[in-house]
């Protein structure tokens, strides 16, 4: 790759040849001969003899140079290149001779580090083995991290002179790096421009290095982030003054606020083995309102969802339902102290959906703040909720009837919920990136415990934890999660799990994985949740490619998981499991669109979920987990 990279940028500063010899002879064909370390294709790629033109012999000339430096880089220091024309009539063959030679050995020498900067760490920076065969591209990228190296020491105006010494007669290469390190410097004033008050405190809090502190361009960069990462600011410029030989560096924080109002508007179609689905989303926020460290905003989500089994081939006689969701959010940065985010939350919800149609009004507050480091996140909070259902499916009627079998009864969708709990979240987040990560972890566990003291009706004590791990096998990536949920107490139905669904077991459609109520008129089934649930599973993620320029991909995957009436009725030998096969198309910035199609391999006779339904297939976006 370093190869045919720097080739095509050595081919452009070629220029246009200033001499031009015209003739009757047009150059039509090309061969490379003797050629052995590189491939043909990778050296014809940098050339800049154009065909079906008249024969210039001056770009021949540069072109010929141009593949002597392609080798010399590679360590080939005794490369001889030569050409020729072959003719042919009115056209001709061009022909490059070559003869390698031997390719050089490496020999790095480091010198000129200061004291507090161990050889070994800076050796280790050089990607180039003792001995082993010479590339100048691996020379080259060690540079800019061996300069880092010692600057973040504390070194802000170290120099690295860099340079190869070429010996023909024993075939090495030498490669030096020496330091000038300079005086050890340490950081001066900061000064922030660009806003006022309780913003610029807040951008202040952020700033990871202090007046004092010992120098670090690796700590500048983590400033950066964090003051991109406040989410108020359009642009952020952190400039040391490095200027003359001074050991105090002084900082100037230079900031531009972004819009302070933001109106998005989208929608999408969802499809799934039971479901045609159209959405929508329109939301609207103000940064700064009420208060510079606050921000407002309003989510409307309505959607219209259609059962398959009701549409024709050409959708007609579809019987929509309609679902609505609107949620209004305050959030206040830096509440009692940096980093510590408050919430108020309120929403209401009509969603029509498998067992019955909820109706709720909701309300939330809630706290989060980093535990030491910002990968280490606690979340606590109160919420309640009046919850109506209606419109309760046949299977929870008796027959002929408006009145609800003995297990609507139990379940509680006879009557309103009133549901007050208290929660936590703790997060541990170790990926190396959220979208598509390729290595770390990621572990929560969430707790609810609703209670009378918190305005509900119900007594119950709810525990979920996830973990996911990521490793990568060479291009390869190894993804896991393994998610357990228990409800113990009351169990209020709005709180029930549901499995199912392209981010759950792929063997299911959306929330089919579920014990479910059975009509006695008709036999036919409805999902109503349960009090516990296990989910697990693992991928095999591989690159294919391209399209054009985004990335494709491919899974296979094997999920499990199960869903009971009580905690107690799960059993982890015997999980409903799934295999199958799935396409990525990273087109989104948000994530791939994904194309997965599951197999079930055991339960899928009669009395489980979705009986007979051996394959399902989901389009969606976004990694599983």
């Amino acid at each position: 790759m370093y190869r045919r990279a720097w080739f095509l940028a050595l081919a452009a500063c070629g220029g246009q040849a200033p001499v031009q010899h015209p003739g009757d002879v047009h150059y039509d064909k090309l061969r490379i001969e003797g050629n052995h370390a590189i491939d043909g294709d990778t050296l014809e790629d940098g050339l800049a003899l154009d065909r079906h033109r008249d024969i210039d012999e001056y770009q021949i000339d540069l072109d010929t140079k141009r593949l002597a430096a392609l080798y010399q880089r590679l360590g080939y220091f005794s490369v001889e290149v030569h050409s020729r024309i072959e003719h042919q009539g009115d056209t001709g063959t061009v022909v490059f001779t070559i003869v390698e030679g031997r390719r050089a050995t490496t020999h790095v020498e480091i010198s000129g580090l200061p004291a507090d900067v161990s050889p070994e760490t800076a050796r280790a920076l050089v990607p180039l083995s003792e001995g082993a065969p010479f590339d100048y591209a691996a020379y080259a990228l060690a540079k800019a991290p061996l300069l880092a190296l010692v600057e973040d020491r504390g070194y802000a105006h170290a120099r690295l002179e860099a340079g190869i010494v070429a010996n023909r007669a024993t075939a090495t290469a030498t490669a030096t790096f020496v330091f000038e390190p300079g005086p050890p410097c340490t950081f001066g004033d900061i000064t922030i421009g660009g806003t006022t008050g309780d913003l610029a405190d807040a951008a202040r809090a952020r700033i990871t290095f202090h007046k004092g502190d010992r120098y670090s361009s690796k700590v500048v960069a983590l400033s950066q982030i964090e003051l991109l990462g406040l989410g108020r600011f359009a642009s952020v410029r952190i400039e040391p003054d490095r200027s003359g030989n001074q050991p105090v560096i002084a900082v100037k924080v230079s900031l531009t606020e972004g819009n302070r109002n933001e109106l998005r508007i989208g929608g999408g179609l969802g499809l799934d083995p039971l479901n045609y689905s159209i959405r929508g989303r329109a939301q609207y926020s103000v940064a700064g309102f009420p208060g510079p460290l606050w921000n407002a905003s309003a989510d409307f989500k309505p959607a219209l969802s259609f059962l398959r089994e009701t549409c024709g081939p050409t959708l007609g006689g579809c019987q929509p339902d309609l679902l609505l969701r609107l949620i209004g959010l305050l959030t206040r940065q830096d509440l009692v102290r940096p980093y510590v985010k408050g919430e108020i939350e309120g929403g209401a919800d009509y969603l029509p959906i498998e067992a019955y149609t909820l109706k709720a009004v909701r309300v939330r507050l809630g706290l989060s703040t980093p535990l030491g480091i910002q990968r280490l996140q606690l979340r606590v909070g109160w919420q309640l909720a009046a919850i109506s259902f209606a419109n309760l499916n046949s299977a929870l009627l008796e027959p002929g009837t408006s009145i609800p079998t003995l297990l609507a009864h139990d379940l509680g969708l006879d009557r309103d919920e009133r549901l007050g709990a208290f929660t936590q979240t703790l997060v541990i987040d170790l990926r190396d990136q959220p979208l598509a990560p390729r290595f770390g972890l990621y572990a929560e566990l969430r707790l609810a415990e609703g209670s009378r003291y918190a305005g509900g009706a119900y007594q119950y004590v709810q525990v979920t934890p996830e973990v996911r791990g990521f490793l990568p096998l060479g291009p390869l990536v190894l993804a896991g999660r393994l998610r357990v949920g228990t409800i113990t107490g009351d169990v209020p139905p709005s709180e029930r799990y549901f499995g199912g669904g392209a981010s759950s077991n792929r063997g299911f459609a959306e929330r089919q994985l579920s014990p479910v109520a059975t009509s006695t008129l008709d036999g036919h089934t409805v999902p109503v949740g349960g009090a516990g649930l296990i989910e697990t599973g693992g991928e095999l993620r591989a690159p294919l490619g391209k399209i054009k320029t985004y990335e494709i991909g491919t899974v296979a995957f094997l999920d499990g998981g199960d869903v009971t009436n009580s905690p107690s009725a799960l059993s982890a030998p015997h999980l409903h499991w799934a295999v199958g096969l799935g396409l990525r198309w990273f087109l989104l910035p948000v994530g791939p669109i994904r194309l997965d199609v599951s197999y079930r391999l055991n339960r899928n006779g009669p009395g489980e979920p979705q009986p007979g339904c051996t394959w399902n297939w989901f389009l969606s976006v976004g990694e599983a987990y």
